[in-house]
């Protein structure tokens, strides 16, 4: 099991992370461990007491670590995203104006275009221009999110035990989505110190989506729920669940976003069909 604030990995008998301290949340029927907004244990069933969710939205709060450059996100900039998905929905969010040069001049919040993917789910109009949104900007570049869900596919081809390292989804968005979503040019410009795509973690999730739920619910592109059945869409709020890269429970697990914006730290088994995947870049300013 893993600690819900930093993500260290816990002994069966913790009662506090060895590595930030946090005090390890249990079931007070069976012991096992508490995740957040469960209404009852996986475990036994018993429903959970209600002072525990006050101490589990306590716990990640503020959470402890980051895996990207740590350039904290102000509400503002947040609420402002919110804006921006909120018009989405009733189909007319503004992006920023093309003739302002928009990377240059886009703050945490905004939302930007960038590369090109299939998403109406009609090829012969060609690929449609990516959204993403800014979570983090630097000097020199910015860090985005896609808005929406842009593919389906598993974490890993097979159900054994896997890392983020080896999985058959990293190996995918660094070359498949790649090479279909970017020119030349634009890989160029998209951060190669290491994966040039990837998802966020846990960690990452936690740091810079938390302070607003709206931010978390991803809806899935036509052409994504075109690939298959598995492909679950929230009937109320058009929302799908989205992987995250962080290792679930066990080694065979992956961690996901629920179609409610809730984390699941738990995961799925990483053979899974059906759950989104939005892409993670950082892409230089130096040249636009």
């Amino acid at each position: 099991m893993k600690c819900l604030k930093c993500n260290a990995s816990l002994d069966d008998d913790a009662e506090v992370c060895p590595e930030c301290g946090t005090k390890v949340l249990r079931c007070p029927s069976c012991g096992s461990l508490i995740r957040k907004k469960e209404a009852v244990c996986l475990e036994c069933g018993e429903e959970i007491p209600d002072e525990i969710f006050a101490q589990l939205d306590e716990i990640i709060a503020e959470p402890v670590h980051v895996t990207h450059k740590k350039r904290k996100l102000k509400k503002a900039a947040l609420l402002a995203a919110a804006v921006v998905l909120a018009g989405a929905a009733a189909g007319g969010y503004a992006l920023l104006s093309r003739e302002k040069d928009p990377l240059k001049t886009a703050s945490a919040g905004d939302v930007v275009t960038f590369g090109t993917y299939e998403q109406d789910n009609d090829e012969t109009n060609g690929q449609e221009p990516v959204e993403w949104i800014v979570l983090d900007r630097d000097d020199d570049d910015l860090l985005l999110m896609s808005r929406m869900a842009l593919d389906s596919q598993p974490y890993h081809t097979v159900t054994e035990e896997v890392t983020w390292e080896e999985c058959s989804l990293r190996e995918w968005l660094n070359s498949n989505f790649l090479n279909k979503a970017f020119t030349e040019e634009e890989q160029a410009r998209i951060d190669s110190t290491g994966d040039m795509v990837t998802l966020l973690s846990y960690e990452d999730a936690v740091y810079y989506l938390s302070e607003n739920d709206d931010i978390r619910l991803c809806r899935p592109t036509e052409y994504t729920k075109s690939l298959g059945e598995a492909v679950y869409v929230n009937e109320e709020n058009g929302c799908c669940e989205w992987w995250i890269w962080t290792q679930g429970e066990r080694g065979f697990l992956a961690d996901y976003v629920d179609d409610e914006g809730d984390y699941n730290t738990y995961g799925y088994p990483v053979s899974v069909d059906g759950l989104g995947v939005r892409p993670v870049i950082r892409i230089t300013l130096e040249s636009n």
